[in-house]
């Protein structure tokens, strides 16, 4: 139940959790650990879920660093390829771009057909 109100407040804060369970008395064995044995082993599984923490947030970190070199990279790479944008003349009272103007200059040259 706790792990579940944990989970449900990191979701409405939009936050991240964890929950680490553990048993420490298994009733189909019948058998239970001392005081002193359970101390024992949590210490080292608190340990080890500790040293787990900050491995991953160290990686989170680094994964969060090459996310945004991957935006930065492709941001230049879509500025790079954008469109050139050509002036608009008014030439007899047709509205054209200076490309349209070029090619059409190039059919009457080479005498093709189908252009514009």
């Amino acid at each position: 139940m706790e792990c579940f109100a944990l989970f449900k407040t990191a979701e409405f804060l939009k936050k991240k959790a964890a929950c680490l369970l553990t048993v420490v008395d298994a009733n189909y064995t019948k058998k239970a650990l001392t005081s002193k044995e359970r101390e024992q082993d949590l210490e080292e599984m608190i340990e080890i879920a500790l040293e787990s923490v900050v491995s991953i947030d160290k990686i989170a970190d680094e994964l969060d660093e090459i996310e945004e070199e991957i935006l930065r990279r492709t941001k230049e790479m879509e500025d790079s390829f954008k469109p050139k944008k050509y002036k608009r003349i008014v030439n007899k009272g047709r509205s054209r771009t200076i490309r349209q103007i070029a090619n059409r200059r190039n059919c009457r040259r080479k005498r093709r057909k189908n252009c514009n």
